[in-house]
């Protein structure tokens, strides 16, 4: 059977891109249990150099202005109805057939479904935090809430298989919106495909780095909640507790806000920015720091812990989000400067820091038995639909 994995965000998508390559490698691994060929249909040119390196077979493919249009006929119950009465194919789903694919595998929560008449498919969802954090300005904006409403309500239900990071999604899921349990697969992420942590060398440029600091790899958005540990920090200084922090990442919207609150605080010679970094940068700042402090509002899951895990750092983590990292980490209420504070301070005992390490080795053991199993579910679902694929699914 031959597989299109449909690969939509880019490098510079920081964490969603990671997750998207690990899942891809997934797939890969299920599929070559199973004797299925994977190809790659890849959204944007500047990947090419990452997915060659891991030696996978892709092809780069442009947006067609028609298929959008077609999709934006399926956004409603009506229009569907019409596209689906004509028989009438994107561009997209031509491409494919061109191709010979059977199957086709959104690595994230894509609309494009919305573009297949014929080929099944498999769906990625990464979480429900749109609806649990409305109010950031990054779901309120480019109608963000309501297209996933629209990819959840009419996407999930027509999938063969449905991907999810956690079993607490796969669960929120099942009761939502894909009544057959059976259909979806819990697919913990492991840590990012893109940095060889087994290498401890680091080919690093010269950082110019405070000799002891906590870091935190994020995006500048809102929910990744940059402010609070600027005012852990704060809170920290008026004790004579002085902690440094180095921070990377896309602004998102966010970081003149996060600038002008170090301007405030009088911190600003203890918080590092740098903008979007190499892998290896990233593994050098890693590497060399005290910990990771992750105080983001949306999960279940994030790939920083994972990351930190493989390179032998402890980790701080937001307290909802426990179901990930369970005893490998400190805690703190997201909402709670003063909480953080506390936390940050207690990592800065060694002996604390080695407990967590030994836990995150164990965590990341016990994740990675967790992924070979969900590998063989995969693979095994894989060959259950292509017994049955002219009677299963969308048609």
């Amino acid at each position: 059977m031959k597989i299109a994995a449909i690969i939509e965000n880019k490098i510079s998508a920081g964490g969603g891109f990671a997750m998207s390559v690990d899942l891809i490698l997934t797939l890969k691994k299920a599929s070559e249990i199973s004797g299925h060929e994977i190809i790659i249909f890849n959204y944007h040119k500047e990947n090419s150099k990452i997915l060659e390196n891991l030696d996978l077979k892709f092809i780069n493919i442009k947006e067609n202005i028609f298929d959008k249009f077609f999709a934006f006929l399926n956004y409603s119950l009506l229009g569907s109805f019409f596209q689906s009465k004509l028989k009438l194919h994107t561009f997209f789903e031509k491409n494919l057939l061109k191709q010979k694919i059977d199957f086709v595998f959104f690595v994230t929560p894509s609309p494009k479904p919305f573009y297949l008449q014929k080929l099944n498919y498999a769906l990625t969802v990464y979480d429900l935090c749109h609806r649990d954090f409305p109010e950031f300005s990054e779901v309120k904006a480019y109608n963000v809430y309501h297209l996933r409403e629209l990819i959840l309500n009419r996407c999930v239900g027509p999938a063969t298989i449905v991907i999810t990071e956690s079993e607490k999604l796969k669960k929120m899921i099942s009761n939502q919106f894909c009544k057959d349990e059976n259909r979806i697969i819990s697919i913990p992420n492991g840590p990012s495909p893109l940095i060889n942590f087994e290498d401890r060398n680091t080919n690093s440029k010269k950082l110019s780095l405070p000799e002891n600091y906590f870091f935190y790899p994020a995006q500048f958005w809102e929910h990744k909640n940059h402010i609070r540990i600027l005012e852990a920090i704060d809170i920290l200084k008026k004790k004579n507790i002085i902690v440094d922090f180095v921070f990377c990442g896309k602004d998102k919207g966010n970081l003149k806000n996060i600038k002008n609150k170090i301007n405030r605080l009088n911190i600003s010679s203890q918080v590092k920015i740098f903008d979007f970094l190499s892998n290896e940068e990233i593994k050098f700042l890693y590497k060399n720091s005290i910990a990771l402090v992750m105080p983001t509002y949306f999960g279940p899951t994030n790939i920083p812990p994972l990351d930190a895990w493989a390179n032998e750092l402890p980790v701080i983590y937001s307290k909802h989000l426990s179901e990930q990292t369970l005893d490998a980490a400190l805690y703190a209420d997201p909402n709670s400067s003063e909480e953080l504070a506390d936390t940050i301070k207690k990592m800065l005992n060694i002996d604390v820091r080695k407990e967590l390490i030994s836990k995150g080795k164990i965590r990341l053991s016990i994740i990675k038995k967790d992924r070979e199993n969900a590998i063989h579910e995969l693979s095994k679902k894989l060959n259950e639909f292509e017994k049955k694929k002219d009677t299963w699914g969308v048609n």
